[in-house]
């Protein structure tokens, strides 16, 4: 059982790792959450 949980968390991390830096999403002009907050971070 604790295998799995270990396996379970690695691919979390893995899917968000690519859902934050690598997926665009539509929602903000096709940007990944990392573009987007880059560049709010920068208009400030």
């Amino acid at each position: 059982m604790l295998k799995d949980f270990v396996a379970c968390r690695k691919a979390i991390k893995k899917y968000l790792a690519y859902y934050n830096g690598e997926r665009s999403h539509m929602g903000i002009d096709f940007m990944t959450p990392l573009q987007n907050f880059a560049e709010l971070i920068t208009s400030y």
